[in-house]
């Protein structure tokens, strides 16, 4: 699983790791985000991931992107979902070495007014700038989003159903633990 490390975006794949567990009891999972709070605490407080593996993919270093790669590698991924925000062409290596490789891939939809040739370079600098024409090219169970507004948690799981897992319909999030020095934080606040 590849995800992110901004709140929402930890938050709204949580319904998706609770999806993989039920789907695939026996498999190790291993949240791969930037660092950050949510990734340290909230990830593994779900119980919903074996293991959490920090990166920062931002602005780094081609031999720090390579070291990334090589430890995932080392891993043997089977599969690897990659969400919306995760960059494909950050984790090119790992994506290619899996089999089976889930991930959004969105529909560029080129201004009408432009005319062909516009249209023409207006996609191939949105599918180079925004990282899609590497996700196209890697992923090989693309779940596509469209140009219009589609709920997060909705358009995560779809990342499910590309797996076989039926409709999701109806998946119930994840219960996050309380631990109990918060619930008294919380309290007395």
């Amino acid at each position: 699983m590849l995800g992110y490390a901004a709140v929402g975006d930890a938050i709204f794949l949580l319904p998706v790791l609770a999806g993989l567990r039920r789907l695939y009891p026996e498999s190790r999972v291993t949240f791969l985000a930037n660092p950050s709070p949510v990734s340290l605490e909230l990830i593994p407080a779900s119980g919903l991931a074996d293991d959490v593996e920090l990166a920062h993919w931002e602005c780094v270093a081609e031999e720090d992107r390579r070291r990334v790669n090589a430890r995932l590698l080392d891993r043997g991924f089977d599969g690897v979902l990659l969400s919306l925000s995760s960059p494909a062409h950050f984790f090119r290596e790992t994506l290619a070495a899996a089999r089976v490789r889930v991930g959004h891939c969105v529909r560029l939809c080129p201004p009408d007014r432009l005319g062909a040739a516009a249209r023409s370079l207006w996609l191939a600098k949105r599918a180079l700038v925004t990282g899609e024409a590497s996700r196209r090219l890697l992923l090989n169970r693309k779940v596509w989003v469209g140009p219009g507004p589609e709920n997060a948690v909705r358009r995560n799981l779809r990342l499910l159903e590309a797996l076989g897992s039926g409709p999701t319909e109806g998946f119930a999030g994840p219960e996050l633990p309380i631990p109990e020095g918060a619930r008294t934080f919380a309290a007395q606040a």
